[in-house]
């Protein structure tokens, strides 16, 4: 079963639900830099470590399978590892972990010491965490008729309300009310690029134009924005800058402008 969410609250009453012992299968896809792993963390603050299963980053079917035979009876949450769902070997042990009965046989195929026993029972329940779970090859299909995909699609508005509440305005405001000025035109804002545009502050370079770069915007429309940091022009000499730096016509950066400040942007 399919289903999409776009709010923060709710993707976080799925993880609960899971916690709590519902769900033998929950897989999360949704674009990376959103706070997926961060909502599963604030999930799993009331369980110990040794309570759960984290697995994490590249790793091999040998290594996936002793992962899953260590981990027997506990919920198992593999977070950002994509890659694992390339390899046939790993998928089929995905699809023995993801039985629908509580009850579920996970078996090792073929002949190798890696592994302390070629198969076990466990009553793990497993949560997957995708970046682009539609992106990932045939060899899935199988899972996801298994569970639950919840497809986390937050608007850029739910985005930086969320970044809003988890970074410090003290410490991030100057980075945070820039975006906010240009948030009605920005396609896919991140909390990673909150960060990181924090981290260039902190080395004392330029900020604003990285930040610029990763609003998903053409290249006509980041130099608008990157003219409106000028201060002391007025709109018709921002606007021959403008042509002097795309070849294009003046009229072209009013119009942009225009549009902009139609959205809600604020514009000098």
């Amino acid at each position: 079963m399919r289903y999409t969410i776009t709010q923060y609250d709710e993707l976080g009453q799925y993880v609960d639900a899971f916690v709590n012992g519902n769900f033998h299968l929950l897989i999360i896809e949704g674009r990376a830099g959103t706070g997926k792993t961060e909502i599963l963390k604030e999930g799993l603050k009331h369980m110990t470590p040794n309570e759960y299963g984290w697995i994490t980053g590249r790793l091999s079917p040998v290594f996936l399978f002793n992962k899953l035979y260590d981990l027997q009876d506990k919920p198992i949450i593999l977070d950002d590892t994509d890659g694992i769902y390339r390899e046939k070997e790993s998928v089929n042990l995905l699809k023995c972990l993801c039985q629908t009965t509580e009850d579920k046989l996970v078996t090792w195929q073929t002949s190798t010491r890696l592994v302390p026993v070629k198969e076990f029972r466990t009553k793990s329940r497993l949560l997957l965490v995708s970046n682009d779970w539609k992106q990932l090859n045939k060899h899935v299909g199988a899972i996801i008729d298994r569970g639950i995909l919840i497809d986390f699609v937050p608007s850029p508005f739910t985005v930086f309300n969320r970044a809003r509440q988890v970074f410090d305005h003290a410490i991030y405001g100057d980075i945070l009310d820039f975006i906010a000025k240009y948030l009605p035109v920005v396609k896919e804002p991140t909390l990673r690029d909150v960060y990181n545009a924090r981290q260039t502050q902190l080395a004392g370079l330029c900020w604003q134009s990285p930040l610029i770069q990763s609003f998903g915007l053409n290249t006509s429309e980041q130099i608008v924005i990157e003219l409106d940091q000028i201060t002391g022009l007025s709109v018709n000499e921002r606007g021959r800058e403008y042509a002097k730096l795309t070849g294009k016509l003046p009229e072209n950066y009013e119009r942009i402008r225009r549009e902009f400040l139609a959205k809600g942007c604020v514009m000098c």
